[in-house]
C-alpha cells in the first residue's frame, strides 16, 4: 500500500567529489595560461628589441639628423633598460633624442658580448657598420618562459631566435 519514496539529488559526498575535480582542471589551466602569457612577454619584448636596434641602423643609414646612432644596454640597473639614442657615444649623445626602454623586472638583458667590449653599439652615419656588433639574450626570470637570442653583424644587420 505505501511505496517508500526515493531521494532524489546528489549527496554530499557527491558534490565535494565534483568541486575537487573541477578545481583541479581549473588550477591546470591557470599553470597552462601563464606559461603562454610568460614566453609571449618574452617573444614580444625581443621583438620590440630587435625593431628598436633596426630603427638605430635605419636612422644612421638615412642620416637622419646627420648623426650617427646607438643603443645602449643597462644590464646593471633593476629593472634593465636599453636606450636608443643619437651620437657617436652614449656620453656624447644629444639626450633630447633618447628614447629610454624599461623592460619587466621578471625580463634581464644576458650574455651581453659586443666587439671590443663595451655596453653600447654605434651606427655609423651613411653605412650603418657596427664595429661593436655582436650577440646578447633577453631572457626571463621564470623557469620554463624561453630566451630570446639577439645578434647584430658588422654591417649592422640585426638578426634574432626564440
Amino acid at each position: 500500500m505505501f511505496s517508500a519514496i526515493k531521494p532524489k539529488g546528489f549527496t554530499l559526498v557527491e558534490m565535494i567529489i565534483v568541486i575537487i575535480i573541477l578545481s583541479i582542471l581549473f588550477a591546470g589551466t591557470l599553470v597552462a595560461i601563464g606559461n603562454v602569457f610568460g614566453k609571449q612577454n618574452v617573444k614580444n619584448h625581443g621583438i620590440q628589441m630587435v625593431e628598436t636596434m633596426r630603427e638605430a641602423h635605419r636612422n644612421a643609414i638615412s642620416q637622419r639628423l646627420d648623426a650617427p646612432w646607438g643603443i645602449k644596454f643597462d644590464d646593471a640597473s633593476s629593472p634593465n633598460t636599453y636606450t636608443l639614442f643619437k651620437g657617436a657615444s652614449f656620453i656624447s649623445r644629444d639626450t633630447d633624442y633618447d628614447r629610454q626602454i624599461v623592460l619587466p623586472t621578471s625580463l634581464s638583458i644576458d650574455s651581453l658580448s659586443l666587439n671590443g667590449g663595451g655596453d653600447e653599439m654605434i651606427f655609423t652615419q651613411e653605412t650603418g657598420i657596427n664595429n661593436q656588433h655582436g650577440s646578447f639574450s633577453l631572457s626571463s626570470n621564470i623557469e620554463g618562459d624561453g630566451t630570446f637570442a639577439i645578434s647584430v653583424n658588422l654591417l649592422g644587420l640585426v638578426d634574432y631566435s626564440y
